[in-house]
């Protein structure tokens, strides 16, 4: 027990009684997110309760109550732990009969005594300092004991330039250093499990990240729009990138997916423009839309394990090539479209839709049959024949660069016309029925198919569904 004086006396004849006072409250919210733990144990704070430490002269009678909140014990613990010296002379001017001797002990009433101040500490942000401290980080050490960095702990902070986290951490939570625009330097822990989403979105000048062997997953937009990443060490042992996880690191060079990883997310290297090699791990089963769109990729490998691949995924590339391989059995239209410099694609046999917009240098692709959606062309033959298995043409269907389309020919029972399908043509082909002789609109318009005249109105301007 530390010795305390008397304040009016000097005497040392103080005796010294704490309890808790549970109608305390603060303000709602500020101390939500913390949890401390005793032997082991962690218990949920509410901000409900303070400790207060009663102190009674035997000698002259003087009588004198300190008051700790959870905050304010949790802050004075935190300084003994990073040794903030500076801190800690605020705090014992601020607390002077606390028995700083014991200081460990502060708050023991609250959550439980412990011989380390890392031992009760569970998660950790921004109200572990006090604000005029928080405001000064450059440096942050994080302390060990700690096993979660709360959601948005450094949101948005302004100095904070280098990140140590201890091994006892296993996980960043979400948008926890976002917007950290000074920080350059991130040191991870061995034992960390899962990075949250946005954790270090808009780190505009952090470098290079390692993300440790334990992590499993990796959240949406973690490292969305770190403008000057270059390089990612992703770990052995991860099964998931989320969403947008590395979109708009626009220097990110290459980067290598381990064999665990079984799908990419959406986005995930969006906007990575400088992205040339990317090698996709061996057991990947989905590629998320736009996951490599407007990447500065020539060509891929997509490994034979791969079933699904979105929209938009190889959009605004540079490959040139592209080899769809069997196990694929679920493809979006837009999975190649955008594509300016695509010159060979083996489109599989079970596509139903077809959209090959922005693929210039393409040469000219057949409608198969089984096709039942044509949502794109780029360059066609004269004379173009539509297979008997199509349903639909979509909107602005055929390209401006379809300039050599002379006349088409509809096998099938058409069943829906998009607005403008033929709009970007100068000279309007012509479309001849081989099934239909008569479309009847929804609204009730009918279209004698054997005149020419008529056949063109139907595909101007407006979308057209048929009426069965």
């Amino acid at each position: 027990m530390g010795v305390i004086r008397c304040e009016k006396c000097g005497s040392l004849q103080v005796s010294v009684n704490k309890n808790i006072d549970s109608n305390y409250s603060v303000k709602k919210g500020i101390l939500g997110t913390f949890l401390f733990g005793a032997f082991g144990s962690v218990m949920g704070v509410g901000g409900k309760k303070k400790e207060v430490t009663h102190y009674h002269c035997q000698a002259c009678g003087w009588q004198s109550t300190t008051s700790l909140s959870e905050s304010e014990c949790f802050a004075i613990k935190t300084a003994l732990e990073l040794k903030n010296q500076q801190r800690l002379q605020q705090l014992k001017a601020k607390y002077k009969n606390i028995e700083w001797s014991n200081a460990q002990k502060i708050g023991g009433s609250l959550y439980g005594s412990s011989n380390s101040t890392s031992s009760s500490i569970r998660k950790f942000d921004k109200y572990s300092f006090n604000e005029l401290d928080w405001n000064n980080i450059v440096d942050l050490v994080v302390p060990n004991g700690v096993t979660e960095i709360s959601n948005m702990a450094f949101y948005c902070h302004k100095k904070i330039e280098t990140v140590i986290i201890p091994d006892s951490v296993v996980k960043i939570g979400k948008s926890a250093f976002a917007h950290c625009e000074k920080l350059k330097s991130v040191v991870l822990p061995k034992g960390l499990l899962e990075i949250g989403s946005s954790a270090f979105c808009g780190c505009t000048n952090l470098e290079s990240i390692v993300i440790p062997d334990s992590v499993v997953k990796i959240g949406e937009s973690a490292f969305d729009d770190c403008e000057k990443l270059k390089s990612v060490v992703l770990p052995k042992g991860l099964l998931e990138i989320g969403s947008s996880a590395f979109c708009g690191c626009t220097n990110l060079e290459s980067i290598v997916i381990p064999d665990s990883v079984v799908k990419i997310g959406e986005s995930t290297f969006d906007d990575c423009e400088k992205l040339k090699s990317v090698v996709l791990p061996k057991g990947l089963s989905e590629i998320g839309s736009g996951s490599f769109r407007r990447t500065n990729i020539e060509s891929i490998i997509i490994p034979n394990t791969v079933v699904k691949l979105g929209s938009d995924v190889f959009s605004g590339t540079n490959i040139k090539e592209l080899e769809i391989p069997n196990s694929v059995v679920e493809m979006e239209d837009t999975c190649v479209a955008g594509c300016c410099l695509l010159e060979k694609y083996n489109c599989p046999s079970f596509v139903k839709s077809i959209n090959y917009k922005g693929c210039e240098n393409l040469p000219m692709m057949d409608v198969c049959e089984g096709v039942e959606i044509l949502n794109g062309l780029e360059k066609t033959p004269e004379e173009l024949t539509l297979p008997s298995t199509l349903k639909r043409i979509g909107p602005v269907a055929f390209s401006s660069s379809c300039t050599n389309l002379k006349k088409i020919i509809i096998t099938s029972e058409l069943e829906f016309i998009g607005l403008g399908s033929l709009s970007s043509l100068k000279e309007k082909p012509v479309i001849i029925f081989t099934k239909l002789t008569r479309w009847e609109d929804e609204d009730g318009t009918v279209y004698d198919l054997t005149n020419n005249k008529e056949t063109a109105a139907l595909f101007s301007g407006f979308r057209r569904t048929r009426k069965k």
